[in-house]
C-alpha cells in the first residue's frame, strides 16, 4: 500500500454535496416511484420551489398532466430500458426549452441533471427563420435577374465571369458557360461604337475590376460571331470588401441597337422631308432653264455654218439630258408627290419587268430567281413600284460576284404583303448602312446615289415599311405592305 491518505467516507459525501449544490446545472434525483429524493440550489430556482416542498412528493403530483407528456415518457424509458436518455426537452409549465440527461440510479431510480437552452433554441430557430427569408430572397431575386430585361454580369477581377442572367447570355450569345469566359474570350468581341477596337483593360467591366472605376451610360458594339453587331449602353460599379479592396464587378447593359436605328429611320426621314421639299420646290425651275438651253443646241444643230461643232453640241445635249434625268429622280423625292393608286398584285406587276431584269442579269454572268408566293391584290402605283423593284434588284445585281444570285420573294406575314429582295454578296459596311437612303450617297463610280432615298420616299408613300437585314452572306431588303 502507498502513502497515499484515504479520504473518509464523510468528507467525501461532503464534497460531492458541494459540488452538487453549487453546479450551474438543475441536478436532482428520484426514486423508482419517480419522487423526489434530492434537489439541488439550480434545480430549486428552475422550478420555482424550495426542496422542502417537494422531497419525497412524486413529480407527476408536482406537473400533473392528463396525457404523458416527452418529460414522463422518458422517465418511464429510462426505468423501464435502464438505459441513459439523453435530448432536448420542452417544459410546458415554465415554456423553457431544455437539454436533458437522465441516468437510472442504484437505488432503481433516476438521477439527471439539464440546463436551460431556451435562448439558444430561440437563437437557431431566429437564425434558420432568416436563413429561411434569405433563401426566398435569393429566389427572388434569382428569378428577378433572370427576366431581366437588361444584361447582368459579375465579374471575378481575373476578368472571368462569374454570373450572367438570361438577356446578358441573349446579347453576347455565350455558347459556352459564362464562367468559362476568360479574359482574351474577349478581345475582338467589344468595339468602340465608331467602330475602333478597344483594348482589353478599356473594357468596362476590367476597367471596374481593375481600376474600381465606375461606367454611367457609356455605349458599345458588340461583334457577334455572324458578323452582326448589337450596340448596348453600358453601366457599371464595383463591389468592394470591408477592406475596400475590390471583390467583384457589376456589369449591367441594355440592346439599344432597336433604338439606334430608329434614330438613324428619324433623321433619314428628316434629311429626305427636307431635299424633298427643295426638290419640289426648285426642281421645276431648274428644268425650265435646261429645257430652253437644250432647245438652242437643237437649232444650231442644224446651223450649216456650226457643222463643225457638231460632235461637240451632241455631247452638250447628252450632258443635259442626264441633268434632266437626274432632276426628274430628284423630284421623285419630293414630299407632295401625287401617286395613282390601283388595285394591283405585286406578282403581276413583278412577273412584267422579270425579262428585263433578267435580261440585264445574264449579261453580267448573274441569276435573278422568283419566289412568288399567293398574294392579295393591293392599293399600289404600278409605276412607283416598278421604279422601286427595279433599283433594289439593280443594287442587289451589283452587289454580287459573277454568278451570284439574287432572290425576289413574296410573301404573307401575318396581315401583310411582303416583298423581299436578297442578294448572296459582302454585305454592306456599317459605315455605309448609316447613311444608306441619304441622297446622293453613293459607292459607284457612276451613281447618282438616288436610287434607294427613292425607293424610301415609294415605300413612305404607299405607307409600307421598308427594312435592311446586312452580314457577311449578302444584304435583304424587305417591304412590308399593310
Amino acid at each position: 500500500m502507498n502513502d497515499q491518505k484515504l479520504l473518509k467516507p464523510e468528507l467525501v459525501n461532503y464534497q460531492i454535496a458541494d459540488m452538487l449544490e453549487n453546479m450551474s446545472e438543475s441536478f436532482f434525483s428520484l426514486d423508482k416511484n419517480l419522487c423526489f429524493i434530492y434537489i439541488n440550489k439550480a434545480a430549486e430556482r428552475s422550478i420555482n420551489l424550495a426542496r422542502e416542498q417537494v422531497i419525497g412528493k412524486c413529480i407527476l403530483e408536482i406537473y400533473p398532466t392528463e396525457t404523458p407528456n416527452e418529460w414522463q415518457l422518458a422517465y418511464e424509458k429510462v426505468l423501464r430500458d435502464q438505459e441513459p436518455f439523453h435530448g432536448e426537452l420542452f417544459d410546458a409549465f415554465s415554456r423553457r426549452w431544455y437539454q436533458v440527461s437522465l441516468c437510472p440510479s442504484l437505488h432503481g431510480g433516476i438521477t439527471g441533471y439539464y440546463n436551460d437552452i431556451t435562448d439558444k433554441i430561440e437563437r437557431e430557430a431566429e437564425r434558420q427563420r432568416l436563413l429561411a427569408e434569405l433563401e426566398t430572397a435569393n429566389q427572388s431575386l434569382e428569378a428577378i435577374l433572370k427576366q431581366l430585361p437588361a444584361g447582368v454580369l459579375v465579374v471575378h477581377p481575373s476578368g472571368g465571369i462569374i454570373r450572367a442572367n438570361n438577356e446578358a447570355a441573349r446579347i453576347c450569345e455565350f455558347s459556352d458557360e459564362p464562367a468559362s469566359l476568360k479574359t482574351e474570350d474577349w478581345q475582338g468581341r467589344i468595339l468602340h461604337l465608331d467602330g475602333t477596337m478597344l483594348e482589353i483593360n478599356e473594357y468596362p467591366l476590367f476597367r471596374v475590376v481593375k481600376k474600381g472605376e465606375v461606367v454611367r451610360n457609356e455605349e458599345y458594339i458588340i461583334r457577334k460571331d455572324d458578323g452582326t453587331e448589337v450596340i448596348i449602353n453600358t453601366n457599371a460599379s464595383p463591389i468592394v470588401n470591408n477592406d475596400k479592396s475590390i471583390k467583384a464587378g457589376i456589369v449591367t447593359f441594355t440592346d439599344i441597337t432597336e433604338r439606334k436605328q430608329m434614330e438613324q429611320k428619324i433623321a433619314r426621314l428628316d434629311r429626305m422631308n427636307m431635299i424633298g421639299e427643295m426638290a419640289a420646290s426648285i426642281g421645276h425651275e431648274i428644268r425650265n432653264p435646261l429645257t430652253t438651253v437644250r432647245g438652242f443646241l437643237q437649232m444650231f444643230q442644224a446651223k450649216k455654218d456650226l457643222a463643225g461643232y457638231g460632235e461637240y453640241l451632241e455631247i452638250m445635249i447628252e450632258e443635259i439630258d442626264r441633268a434632266n434625268s437626274i432632276i426628274t429622280e430628284f423630284l421623285s423625292l419630293a414630299k407632295n408627290k401625287k401617286i395613282d393608286l390601283a388595285s394591283n398584285n405585286l406578282n403581276v406587276i413583278i412577273s412584267k419587268i422579270y425579262p428585263l431584269i433578267q435580261a440585264d442579269a445574264v449579261k453580267e454572268g448573274k441569276t435573278v430567281t422568283l419566289e412568288l408566293g399567293d398574294i392579295p391584290n393591293l392599293l399600289l402605283d404600278e409605276n412607283e413600284i416598278r421604279q422601286c423593284v427595279l433599283n433594289l434588284v439593280r443594287n442587289g445585281l451589283e452587289a454580287i460576284k459573277p454568278k451570284g444570285t439574287v432572290r425576289i420573294k413574296t410573301c404573307m406575314i401575318e396581315d401583310c404583303a411582303m416583298l423581299e429582295i436578297k442578294d448572296n454578296g459582302q454585305g454592306i459596311s456599317q459605315e455605309v448602312l448609316g447613311k444608306l437612303g441619304t441622297p446622293f450617297i453613293t459607292t459607284k463610280d457612276n451613281g447618282t446615289g438616288l436610287g434607294i432615298p427613292i425607293c424610301y420616299k415609294i415605300v413612305e408613300r404607299h405607307k409600307a415599311q421598308l427594312d435592311i437585314q446586312t452580314g457577311s452572306n449578302g444584304t435583304t431588303f424587305s417591304i412590308k405592305f399593310k
